[in-house]
């Protein structure tokens, strides 16, 4: 049985990780123990233990290390915080579940990378859209019906007008695109301006490695929340439409002027399981149990935060 931990008991945590942990044990009782959960607010990580059924609560992780074995981590701290903690953790050997981004800027992010490589102990960087159920659906049946010739995105927000927003939140639809199509091998940065426009709108145009075209459009004060995902072949197209934050997703897949499928998840289901955390939770355990490393990894996840820099840094 993997005896897991969880440090960091914030909102993220509270919304997607936790209860994919809670799920995840309730399920699969023999498989996994939550055996720790640490905050510095020690008030939060209590809560954890009530709610979500982890067996002791912390506010120090080296009293937690020293207490406990644990056999695979969740690191879900601030992003000034990730680094130093992500670390700490692997250097003692602890298979660890990364949440994004890998550091505050694009330096701290390749020297997190580095030096997660250097420990060579097995991670996992949370990417959650890979793990949508509804992406990979619209992946897959793509594939069957042909060869992906275009993808596009948006990443459509309200009032959010904060500088890193590229950075940390606009880098899930970076990440879903090369994991639908492959690796980028060009692109080309337009940024929208207006006097009226308190954030910064952008629009990305891809080439990947294996001749797939694709665009991003990131529009982070347009009044919407909302995420699409386009596949487009020869006589095909799937689209993926993710509204207010996951409260409802929707699947269509046309084939040659049909709709082959139209399908719904709504509020029914878990908010893990429609944002793809508990099928993410379920890679990091089941790899552990193989002994194999999670996917994806640094190496997987880097590209995307540095493509997001240069989208970024492009005026």
């Amino acid at each position: 049985m993997l005896k897991l931990a969880l440090i960091g008991a914030g909102e993220h945590a509270e919304k997607s990780h936790a209860p994919a942990l809670a799920l995840y044990a309730e399920q699969n009782q023999d498989k996994i123990e939550l055996t720790a959960v640490c905050d510095i607010n020690i008030k939060k990580a209590l809560n954890f233990c009530q709610i979500f059924g982890f067996k002791n609560a912390y506010s120090n992780i080296d009293e937690m290390l020293a207490k406990n074995k644990i056999d695979g981590c969740l690191c879900t701290v601030p992003v000034p915080s990730i680094l130093e903690t992500t670390c700490r953790l692997l250097n003692k050997g602890i298979p660890t579940l990364i949440e994004k981004p890998l550091g505050i800027n694009i330096n701290q992010s390749q020297q997190s990378a580095d030096m997660i490589r250097e420990t060579g102990v097995k991670h996992m960087v949370s990417a959650n859209r890979r793990f949508t159920p509804f992406v990979k659906q619209a992946l897959e049946w793509s594939k069957e019906h042909g060869a992906i010739h275009y993808v596009r995105s948006l990443m459509a927000r309200p009032n959010r007008n904060e500088p890193e927003f590229i950075w940390n939140t606009s880098v899930h639809a970076v990440d879903t695109l090369r994991f639908i199509a492959g690796e980028v091998v060009d692109l080309a940065v337009r940024t929208m301006k207006g006097d009226e426009l308190s954030g910064i709108w952008k629009h990305v145009d891809f080439e990947f490695e294996n001749g797939i075209i694709g665009s991003l459009d990131i529009l982070p004060t347009c009044g919407i929340n909302i995420e699409i995902y386009e596949l487009y072949g020869e006589s095909f197209q799937s689209v993926v439409q993710i509204r207010d934050f996951f409260k409802e997703i929707r699947i269509q897949c046309w084939y040659k002027k049909r709709c082959k499928m139209d399908k719904f998840m709504n509020g029914d289901a878990p908010f893990c399981v429609k944002n793809g955390s508990y099928t993410e939770l379920r890679e990091f355990i089941e790899a552990l149990e193989q002994g194999r490393f999670p996917k994806p990894n640094v190496d997987d996840f880097l590209p995307s935060m540095e493509i997001c820099h240069k989208i970024m840094v492009t005026i």
